[in-house]
């Protein structure tokens, strides 16, 4: 039987490299998206649903079905807009509510608590929570929620995400060393991401992936 995931966060960079590859793997996919015009870059055989994340009927009905769902979504750099924890708490309602359990998100290394930061990334981590404090705590209290969810979770936090081939050298840990040189391609941590539906050596745990 064909697997069934929803991707929240499909029209952004990551999220659309994620759903073209899940089409790849012959995976049925639900794309959430924010606009009528993010759905024309969509792989053909895409389930599309647009709509606001704040909209808890419209992510109750991407999420019916499912048998996992996967939170690709983050704040943009030039928008002052918070709403990750917000998004993400209508996200699990909507799975309790439907009976889905499977859920993999996506944050970041330098988010919440990680203790394992080089010298100059826990100084990179203090610059954005005193040039971004909302968005910082918003991003933190995010990953509480996943994690107080009681669903079968997985927090992916990548370090500086680059483009490119998938190489395939993907190291993944809770404790792993994050320094400035630190870095994942979108096509391996995408890869990563589909692996964590078969898998449970991460379900209710933090991983950082990097090369």
């Amino acid at each position: 039987m064909t697997q069934r995931i929803c991707i929240f966060g499909a029209n952004g960079r990551l999220g659309l490299a994620l759903t073209r590859l899940a089409v790849e793997r012959g995976l049925d996919v639900v794309a959430f998206v924010r606009s009528l015009a993010a759905r024309e870059q969509l792989p053909p055989g895409v389930t599309d649903v647009v709509g606001d994340l704040r909209n808890r009927d419209a992510v109750a009905d991407a999420v019916a079905g499912c048998d996992a769902v996967f939170c690709a979504f983050a704040p943009r750099a030039s928008s002052p807009d918070v709403f990750c924890a917000d998004a993400t708490q209508n996200i699990i309602d909507a799975m309790k509510a439907a009976g889905v359990r499977r859920l993999v998100c996506i944050t970041g290394a330098m988010i919440g608590d990680y203790p394992h930061l080089s010298w100059f990334m826990r100084s990179m981590k203090s610059a954005y929570q005193k040039q971004q404090p909302a968005l910082a705590r918003d991003r933190a209290e995010q990953e509480q929620r996943v994690a107080a969810s009681g669903l079968d979770w997985t927090l992916v936090k990548p370090p500086r995400l680059t483009n490119g081939n998938a190489r395939g050298n993907v190291r993944s840990g809770e404790a792993l060393k994050v320094g400035s040189f630190s870095s994942i391609c979108r096509a391996d941590l995408c890869r990563f991401m589909l692996d964590q539906i078969a898998s449970t050596e991460y379900v209710d745990k933090r991983v950082v992936v990097q090369h």
